[in-house]
């Protein structure tokens, strides 16, 4: 019996940060409810742990590009605000940005 299913630990790493593009697409992009939220909160927790423990620099490289492009993009659009969207606050993707933050450590941790 395989140890995985869906292939090897490079396989599983490469699906893993799929899910977590999915979703931050899905937190940032659409309007899901709170319990949906918290499950892909989780989901991405577990992924990343999943994919730092693979350390397969191509997806750490394109998970941090991709979280910082969100990133930029939810902050660009929650500055320039009109007044009657006040209510609204300033929107900041901070899962966005704490997959930016894990992206940035297993790059420096990564052994040269």
């Amino acid at each position: 019996m395989p140890l995985f299913l869906s292939g090897g630990v490079i396989d599983n790493a490469i699906i893993f940060g799929a899910v977590i593009i999915l979703s931050l697409c899905a937190i940032n992009m659409a309007e899901v409810g709170k319990k949906l939220k918290i499950v892909l909160y989780v989901l991405m927790a577990y992924s990343m742990l999943f994919i730092g423990a693979a350390n397969f620099m191509p997806v750490v490289i394109i998970l941090g590009l991709i979280s910082l492009i969100f990133f930029v993009y939810i902050l660009s659009w929650s500055v320039g605000r009109h007044p009657e969207d006040a209510h609204q606050g300033n929107k900041m993707s901070l899962s966005s940005l704490v997959i930016l933050i894990a992206s940035v450590v297993l790059l420096l941790a990564a052994p040269a």
